[in-house]
């Protein structure tokens, strides 16, 4: 359980980069957001701000004690439910990195009949993700 929270804090800690160098990102960058993005649009719109309030930050993410003392909460609440909510994060990112591997064998095997299959988040469900969070955060 250890590795699959970290994996998921290292998605998450990458979530503001992969979204304002979108233009720029590699090509392993740009499967990781995929990954990412797929990921959350799987969590309620609640789950995903929470998140977003801790780890879609500029610089390292906000400590605890402040997020929970923002919410009205005790740091142990606050701890709890963020560990929940990253630990149902944790597989959905996993069953998303299978069907990249998978989709990425399918396509060295046979390109022109598989390609149409692989898992894609265009520029516009990013831009719609990033609204939806503007507007939850009051930045929009």
């Amino acid at each position: 359980m250890r590795q699959s929270r970290q994996q998921v804090k290292y998605f998450l800690r990458k979530w503001l980069y992969y979204d304002s160098n979108f233009d720029i990102l590699a090509d392993f960058e740009k499967q990781n957001m995929k990954i990412l993005y797929s990921s959350l649009k799987q969590m309620s719109e609640a789950e995903r701000a929470f998140l977003a309030e801790k780890y879609r930050v500029k610089g390292i993410p906000i400590n605890d004690d402040v997020l929970a003392a923002n919410k009205g909460m005790s740091l142990q609440a606050y701890r709890d439910l963020r560990i929940e909510h990253e630990d149902k994060l944790g597989p959905l990112i996993e069953v998303a990195k299978d069907q990249f591997k998978k989709f990425d064998e399918e396509e060295q095997i046979s390109p022109s009949t598989n390609s149409k299959q692989r898992l894609k988040l265009s520029r516009a469900d990013l831009m719609e993700m990033d609204a939806l969070f503007q507007d939850f955060f009051g930045m929009g």
